[in-house]
């Protein structure tokens, strides 16, 4: 859906992990939904989770294939709808994006996970992605925001 001013939906990035707080404490799943103008900040809840859960049931998918539901769903809708979904989603403008980069980073465990860091001329943004990387690259190719 393309709004008046001209602002569509051309990417989306489901499922991943804000890191917030001492130790993560205060880490929250968005899905990062970026448009030709800005990039959306969209926060998954518990009741969201249950939600799409039944709807994949219903669709006779898996949860994880859920995941696709909620892309199909942003790339239809219109920003201001999805910005308004949640109090606590939020936007930036891309023109203020410094730097989008997807990389696999080892943690103390040993274990390997998928990061994404969004600079901006305010603030860092660290996620770890519960999905691809090649998702997650073609997502910041689409709105722009090249590696």
């Amino acid at each position: 859906m393309v709004t008046q001013d001209g602002e569509k939906v051309v990417s989306v990035i489901p499922n991943a992990t804000l890191k917030a707080g001492f130790m993560g404490v205060k880490s929250r799943v968005h899905s990062l939904v970026f448009t030709n103008q800005r990039v959306i900040f969209a926060r998954f809840t518990m009741a969201d989770g249950k939600q799409l859960g039944q709807e994949a049931k219903a669709a006779g998918i898996s949860q994880k294939q859920g995941w696709d539901l909620l892309v199909s769903r942003y790339l239809a809708a219109d920003p201001d709808t999805i910005l308004a979904e949640n109090e606590n989603n939020f936007a930036v403008p891309l023109s203020q994006v410094t730097q989008a980069k997807v990389k696999t980073e080892s943690a103390s465990q040993g274990i390997a996970s998928d990061a994404l860091i969004l600079k901006t001329t305010q603030q860092k943004y660290k996620f770890t992605l519960g999905g691809s990387q090649p998702q997650a690259r073609a997502a910041i190719v689409a709105a722009g925001l090249s590696q």
